[in-house]
């Protein structure tokens, strides 16, 4: 991203911020686009690494997803039910695999 598709994302950015300050209403920018869109995140690598679920399409199995109710990957970082359960289905899903290998 050069200069000036730089400053031409903050001015998207200070235009979000005075609607939101102007209207009251909240507005959250995708993080990432695929479409050369605004995002936080601009441009086809960060799309690739955070866009997709091609990694898990692409890895072995066996494979598992765990989605969980939050809309926040921070609260992994210190929201005890959301560790919790991570770190149970990790621990399980490990365990099963490694007695399933042959002796």
């Amino acid at each position: 991203m050069g200069g000036e598709a730089y400053r031409a994302l903050l001015a998207s950015f200070a235009e979000v911020a005075q609607r939101q300050f102007a209207t009251g209403v909240v507005e959250y920018p995708p993080a990432v686009s695929g479409d050369d869109g605004p995002a936080v995140m601009s441009g086809q690598e960060p799309f690739d690494y955070f866009g997709t679920e091609s990694i898990f399409d692409r890895a072995g199995g066996p494979k598992e997803i765990l989605w969980l109710d939050t809309s926040n990957h921070i609260d992994l970082y210190d929201a005890p039910r959301f560790i919790d359960m991570a770190a149970t289905r990790c621990a399980g899903w490990f365990l099963d695999g490694l007695n399933q290998r042959p002796e």
